[in-house]
């Protein structure tokens, strides 16, 4: 009765945010993933049983099948939309270095990570592979 109630926020399930990087499929594929989940544990309890082995392979199979057209549905789609921004987001989703150029190395191998230094590095390079303009024109004349 004396006691002072205090309200706790509760925090949002740990696994959601865990879990936040991996596809979401529909559900004709949700649910041999599942299928194949529940192989797996049997699978696993009985490594030697040949029918539960091929049953597993199988649905692994059909897994890797299902997956593969989905993406390449889904690719064909953002082709067919003739949209550049969503293919750029496509694009940029699917790298692996987002933070834009990464380690680069001088002459003598060692690594350059600092921005400045990257910038002078390719200026060098790109300013080595120039040649001087001579004015003529780069059409044949007829």
């Amino acid at each position: 009765m004396n006691v002072p109630a205090k309200t706790v926020k509760q925090k949002r399930n740990i696994t959601s945010r865990l879990n936040a990087h991996l596809k979401h499929y529909p559900k004709p594929i949700r649910y041999p993933v599942y299928r194949k989940k529940c192989l797996w544990k049997f699978h696993r309890l009985y490594p030697d049983d040949p029918t539960i082995n091929n049953n597993y392979r199988n649905a692994c199979d059909e897994c890797r099948r299902l997956i593969e057209e989905y993406e390449a549905k889904c690719e064909n789609a953002i082709i067919d939309a003739n949209n550049l921004g969503k293919f750029y987001r496509f694009v940029n989703k699917m790298r692996s270095c987002r933070s834009g150029v990464g380690t680069l190395f001088d002459r003598s191998n060692s690594p350059i990570t600092d921005d400045e230094s990257k910038a002078t590095l390719l200026n060098e390079f790109f300013a080595s592979t120039c040649v001087q303009d001579d004015g003529r024109s780069l059409q044949t004349e007829k």
